[in-house]
Protein backbone atom coordinates (compact mmCIF):
# COMPACT_ATOMS: atom_id res chain seq x y z
CA UNK A 1 0.00 0.00 0.00
CA UNK A 2 1.00 3.44 -0.34
CA UNK A 3 1.77 4.28 3.00
CA UNK A 4 4.51 1.17 3.31
CA UNK A 5 5.82 2.44 0.15
CA UNK A 6 6.04 6.19 1.46
CA UNK A 7 8.21 4.71 4.01
CA UNK A 8 10.71 2.64 1.90
CA UNK A 9 11.18 6.43 0.00
CA UNK A 10 11.49 8.47 3.69
CA UNK A 11 14.05 5.63 4.60
CA UNK A 12 16.16 6.09 1.73
CA UNK A 13 16.37 9.50 2.06
CA UNK A 14 17.76 9.17 6.07
CA UNK A 15 20.11 7.02 4.21
CA UNK A 16 21.43 9.26 1.99
CA UNK A 17 22.29 11.64 4.91
CA UNK A 18 24.52 8.57 5.62
CA UNK A 19 22.93 7.75 9.12
CA UNK A 20 20.56 4.89 10.15
CA UNK A 21 19.42 6.29 12.41
CA UNK A 22 -13.39 -16.61 31.88
CA UNK A 23 -11.13 -18.78 29.96
CA UNK A 24 -11.42 -22.10 28.77
CA UNK A 25 -7.89 -23.51 30.06
CA UNK A 26 -5.74 -25.23 27.58
CA UNK A 27 -3.06 -28.06 28.24
CA UNK A 28 0.72 -27.11 29.23
CA UNK A 29 1.46 -27.98 25.45
CA UNK A 30 -1.02 -27.24 23.07
CA UNK A 31 -0.62 -24.03 20.97
CA UNK A 32 -0.81 -20.89 23.56
CA UNK A 33 -3.81 -18.27 22.63
CA UNK A 34 -3.54 -16.66 26.24
CA UNK A 35 -0.43 -14.12 26.33
CA UNK A 36 0.54 -10.70 26.16
CA UNK A 37 4.19 -10.23 24.27
CA UNK A 38 6.37 -6.88 23.64
CA UNK A 39 9.02 -7.17 20.13
CA UNK A 40 12.22 -5.19 19.34
CA UNK A 41 12.07 -4.75 15.68
CA UNK A 42 14.21 -4.43 12.60
CA UNK A 43 12.13 -3.07 9.53
CA UNK A 44 14.08 -3.36 6.27
CA UNK A 45 12.73 -0.97 4.07
CA UNK A 46 14.11 -1.59 0.61
CA UNK A 47 17.35 -2.48 2.55
CA UNK A 48 17.16 0.43 4.98
CA UNK A 49 17.46 -0.83 8.77
CA UNK A 50 14.91 1.14 10.93
CA UNK A 51 14.17 0.08 14.16
CA UNK A 52 11.07 0.12 16.52
CA UNK A 53 8.71 -2.22 18.99
CA UNK A 54 5.97 -4.14 19.20
CA UNK A 55 3.11 -5.11 21.32
CA UNK A 56 0.60 -8.07 20.89
CA UNK A 57 -2.19 -10.07 22.80
CA UNK A 58 -4.36 -12.91 22.29
CA UNK A 59 -7.34 -14.20 25.03
CA UNK A 60 -9.21 -17.23 24.38
CA UNK A 61 -13.18 -16.87 24.59
CA UNK A 62 -15.62 -19.26 25.04
CA UNK A 63 -15.40 -22.75 23.02
CA UNK A 64 -12.79 -21.98 20.35
CA UNK A 65 -12.77 -18.35 19.77
CA UNK A 66 -9.98 -15.54 20.83
CA UNK A 67 -9.72 -12.06 20.56
CA UNK A 68 -5.96 -10.69 19.49
CA UNK A 69 -4.02 -7.26 18.77
CA UNK A 70 -0.84 -6.49 17.78
CA UNK A 71 1.25 -3.59 16.50
CA UNK A 72 3.92 -1.73 16.05
CA UNK A 73 5.81 1.19 15.56
CA UNK A 74 9.23 1.56 13.79
CA UNK A 75 10.91 5.14 13.29
CA UNK A 76 14.07 6.74 12.16
CA UNK A 77 15.44 9.99 11.52
CA UNK A 78 19.14 11.84 10.89
CA UNK A 79 20.22 15.47 10.63
CA UNK A 80 23.62 15.94 8.55
CA UNK A 81 25.31 19.75 8.10
CA UNK A 82 26.68 20.63 4.62
CA UNK A 83 29.08 23.88 3.96
CA UNK A 84 27.03 25.09 7.60
CA UNK A 85 23.66 24.36 6.20
CA UNK A 86 21.98 21.41 8.15
CA UNK A 87 19.46 18.82 6.33
CA UNK A 88 17.02 16.55 8.72
CA UNK A 89 14.32 13.87 8.27
CA UNK A 90 12.47 11.71 10.22
CA UNK A 91 9.89 8.85 9.72
CA UNK A 92 7.87 6.99 11.69
CA UNK A 93 4.94 4.31 11.05
CA UNK A 94 2.70 2.33 13.29
CA UNK A 95 0.26 -0.51 12.12
CA UNK A 96 -2.49 -1.95 14.56
CA UNK A 97 -4.27 -4.83 13.78
CA UNK A 98 -7.14 -6.16 16.10
CA UNK A 99 -8.90 -9.42 15.34
CA UNK A 100 -11.71 -11.91 16.51
CA UNK A 101 -10.63 -15.47 15.50
CA UNK A 102 -11.83 -19.06 15.44
CA UNK A 103 -9.72 -22.31 15.89
CA UNK A 104 -11.39 -24.60 13.26
CA UNK A 105 -9.14 -27.15 13.70
CA UNK A 106 -7.22 -27.91 16.94
CA UNK A 107 -5.44 -31.78 18.40
CA UNK A 108 -3.61 -31.70 21.56
CA UNK A 109 -0.70 -30.11 20.10
CA UNK A 110 -2.09 -28.31 17.01
CA UNK A 111 -5.00 -25.55 15.71
CA UNK A 112 -5.77 -24.06 12.46
CA UNK A 113 -7.19 -20.76 12.84
CA UNK A 114 -8.64 -17.84 10.87
CA UNK A 115 -9.27 -13.96 12.30
CA UNK A 116 -10.63 -10.86 10.69
CA UNK A 117 -10.78 -7.26 11.95
CA UNK A 118 -9.82 -3.83 12.11
CA UNK A 119 -6.55 -2.09 10.78
CA UNK A 120 -5.17 0.92 11.56
CA UNK A 121 -1.53 2.55 9.27
CA UNK A 122 -0.05 5.87 9.81
CA UNK A 123 2.76 7.01 8.07
CA UNK A 124 4.66 10.30 9.66
CA UNK A 125 7.47 12.01 7.75
CA UNK A 126 9.08 15.25 8.18
CA UNK A 127 11.92 16.79 6.12
CA UNK A 128 14.13 20.38 6.50
CA UNK A 129 16.62 21.90 4.99
CA UNK A 130 17.33 25.91 4.19
CA UNK A 131 15.57 25.65 0.82
CA UNK A 132 12.72 23.08 1.81
CA UNK A 133 10.09 22.26 4.66
CA UNK A 134 7.34 19.66 5.14
CA UNK A 135 5.78 17.66 7.59
CA UNK A 136 3.16 15.06 6.09
CA UNK A 137 1.19 12.78 8.42
CA UNK A 138 -1.24 10.40 6.70
CA UNK A 139 -3.80 7.45 8.69
CA UNK A 140 -6.55 5.35 7.42
CA UNK A 141 -8.58 2.52 8.73
CA UNK A 142 -9.18 -0.72 7.02
CA UNK A 143 -9.37 -4.62 7.23
CA UNK A 144 -7.58 -7.22 7.51
CA UNK A 145 -8.10 -11.14 7.08
CA UNK A 146 -5.71 -14.21 8.14
CA UNK A 147 -5.54 -18.24 7.93
CA UNK A 148 -2.62 -19.69 10.35
CA UNK A 149 -1.57 -22.60 11.82
CA UNK A 150 0.21 -23.18 15.55
CA UNK A 151 1.95 -26.30 16.88
CA UNK A 152 3.82 -27.09 20.05
CA UNK A 153 5.94 -29.55 18.34
CA UNK A 154 7.87 -30.08 22.12
CA UNK A 155 6.89 -28.85 25.37
CA UNK A 156 9.08 -26.37 25.12
CA UNK A 157 9.08 -25.44 21.39
CA UNK A 158 6.01 -23.40 19.61
CA UNK A 159 5.85 -22.99 15.56
CA UNK A 160 3.47 -20.43 13.81
CA UNK A 161 2.96 -19.38 10.55
CA UNK A 162 0.41 -17.35 8.66
CA UNK A 163 -1.23 -15.08 5.61
CA UNK A 164 -2.77 -11.76 6.29
CA UNK A 165 -4.67 -9.72 3.65
CA UNK A 166 -4.48 -6.17 4.58
CA UNK A 167 -6.76 -3.54 2.45
CA UNK A 168 -6.67 0.10 3.28
CA UNK A 169 -8.14 3.06 1.05
CA UNK A 170 -9.26 0.69 -1.60
CA UNK A 171 -5.02 -0.63 -1.39
CA UNK A 172 -4.31 -4.15 -0.25
CA UNK A 173 -0.75 -6.27 0.79
CA UNK A 174 -0.59 -9.50 1.26
CA UNK A 175 1.40 -10.61 4.57
CA UNK A 176 3.55 -13.47 4.97
CA UNK A 177 4.73 -14.55 8.87
CA UNK A 178 6.54 -17.14 10.59
CA UNK A 179 8.18 -17.45 14.04
CA UNK A 180 9.26 -20.06 16.48
CA UNK A 181 9.28 -19.68 20.08
CA UNK A 182 10.98 -21.01 22.79
CA UNK A 183 9.26 -21.94 26.76
CA UNK A 184 11.35 -21.16 29.01
CA UNK A 185 8.37 -22.38 31.65
CA UNK A 186 4.48 -22.72 31.39
CA UNK A 187 4.45 -18.69 31.57
CA UNK A 188 7.33 -16.95 29.90
CA UNK A 189 8.32 -17.90 26.81
CA UNK A 190 11.28 -15.93 23.83
CA UNK A 191 10.48 -15.78 20.10
CA UNK A 192 11.79 -15.05 17.08
CA UNK A 193 9.80 -14.36 13.78
CA UNK A 194 10.20 -12.84 10.58
CA UNK A 195 7.01 -10.95 8.43
CA UNK A 196 7.16 -10.13 4.97
CA UNK A 197 5.00 -7.84 3.33
CA UNK A 198 6.19 -6.80 0.24
CA UNK A 199 9.57 -7.16 -1.91
CA UNK A 200 10.58 -4.03 -0.84
CA UNK A 201 9.60 -4.31 3.02
CA UNK A 202 10.21 -6.95 5.87
CA UNK A 203 10.73 -7.16 9.60
CA UNK A 204 12.32 -9.20 12.22
CA UNK A 205 10.89 -9.49 15.84
CA UNK A 206 12.76 -10.50 18.81
CA UNK A 207 9.09 -11.20 21.48
CA UNK A 208 9.24 -12.11 25.02
CA UNK A 209 5.76 -12.92 26.06
CA UNK A 210 4.00 -13.74 29.08
CA UNK A 211 1.19 -16.59 28.67
CA UNK A 212 -1.55 -17.04 31.37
Amino acid sequence: MTRFSRLAAASAVIAALGLTAPAAAQSATAPSFDHLGASYIDFDADGDSIKGFGLDFEKTLSGNWFIGADYFNVSDSASETFMGETVSARVEMSLLNANVGYKFYTTDRFAAYASAGLSMVEAKVRFSSPDLSFNESDSETGWNAQIGIRSRITDSIELDAYARHVEIDDEDDQIIGVSGRFFINQNFSLGLGYTHINSDLSYISFTARYHF
